[in-house]
């Protein structure tokens, strides 16, 4: 066999050659050069992996395979098409569905991708996508709870006092707290005016 490795690169192997690693500037162990079972490309690997009937495959052909064997309901890891992370729920929506627009492509997948949930629920219930300006905050601040009654469509701007106001805050329930004082405050007004309390308004 060969003892520069810096040859290999001009040197013509036939398949079944075995070869050391460091002849071939490889890991040092035994090598066999082999043909890809699929495409015919022609590489070396580990004579001990081949000889198990692994490394039938090139690394191509492989991810392809794995690929189409394990995507979608077919993978053994499938969630529902359902995820969180970071406490966000993201849900796959499928090309047909008009909603695809707000979804966030993967180049692995040209018929689905996946969209936050909470923007989804806010989308279906206006009967329209959503544009980017537009956002959608948790009224309870929890993320993951989205549910249309939890759910307000905001500016980007509001969005950002309302994440601060959050709802076990300190400032939020003096806010609160200033709110029930002005209509106390009302109310004994229009008492004294001989008017109508607002909470016993027809």
């Amino acid at each position: 066999m060969y003892s520069n490795a810096k040859w290999v690169g001009v040197m013509r192997f036939r398949v079944g050659d075995i070869s050391s690693g460091k002849q071939i500037g490889k890991r040092h162990c035994v090598h066999i050069y082999a043909a890809c079972i699929d495409c015919g490309k022609e590489r070396w690997v580990e004579r001990s992996q081949f000889s198990h009937g692994h490394c039938q495959r090139c690394a191509s052909c492989s991810r392809r395979l794995n690929g189409l064997q394990s995507r979608g309901e077919a993978s053994p890891v499938w969630s529902g098409g359902r995820f969180e992370t970071h406490g966000y729920v993201y849900i796959r929506v499928l090309i047909e569905d008009p909603l695809f627009v707000m979804a966030r492509r993967n180049a692995r997948s040209k018929s689905s991708a996946y969209a936050l949930e909470h923007r989804l629920v806010m989308a279906r219930h206006l009967g329209r996508p959503l544009v980017r300006s537009e956002q959608v905050h948790h009224k309870n601040g929890i993320t993951n709870d989205n549910r249309i009654e939890n759910l307000e469509l905001v500016s980007p701007r509001n969005h950002r006092l309302l994440t601060t106001l959050c709802a076990s805050c300190s400032l939020r329930k003096e806010i609160r707290l200033l709110k029930w004082q002005m209509k106390e405050l009302r109310d004994t007004l229009q008492f004294k005016l001989g008017g109508v309390p607002s909470d016993l308004e027809f």
